[in-house]
C-alpha cells in the first residue's frame, strides 16, 4: 500500500506523462507531414527518452503512426493516425479555449 507522498509522485507522473503526450500529438496536429522524434524532441520541453517512450504509447493507443524516412533510412518518421487528426484537433481547441480565458 501506497503512503500519501508515494500516491501523489505516482500521481504527478502519471499527469506529466500525459502532458508530453498530448504535446506530442497537438506538434504532430500543427504539422501535416508529420515529424522526426528529433524534431519532436527539439520542439517540445521533453528529451529523447521521455519522447520515444510516449511515441510508443501513442503507437499501441492507436493515435500515431512510426516509419523510416525513405530519403534518410536513420531518420523515424511519426504521424498522426485519423484517430489522432481527431484527438490533436480536440486538444488544440481546448488549449487555444484555456488561452482566451486565461490570458485574453
Amino acid at each position: 500500500i501506497m503512503n500519501h507522498d508515494e500516491l501523489y509522485k505516482a500521481l504527478c507522473k502519471v499527469q506529466a506523462a500525459k502532458k508530453a503526450r498530448d504535446r506530442i500529438i497537438i506538434e504532430l496536429y500543427m504539422r501535416s507531414q508529420g515529424a522526426s522524434q528529433k524534431q519532436l524532441v527539439d520542439r517540445s520541453k521533453y528529451g529523447p527518452t521521455t519522447v520515444s517512450e510516449q511515441t510508443d504509447i501513442l503507437i499501441e493507443l492507436g493515435y500515431v503512426t512510426k516509419h523510416i524516412d525513405y530519403m534518410d533510412k536513420r531518420i523515424s518518421v511519426v504521424t498522426l493516425t485519423d484517430e489522432g487528426e481527431t484527438l490533436g484537433k480536440t486538444l488544440l481547441h481546448t488549449f487555444n479555449e484555456f488561452l482566451k480565458c486565461n490570458v485574453l
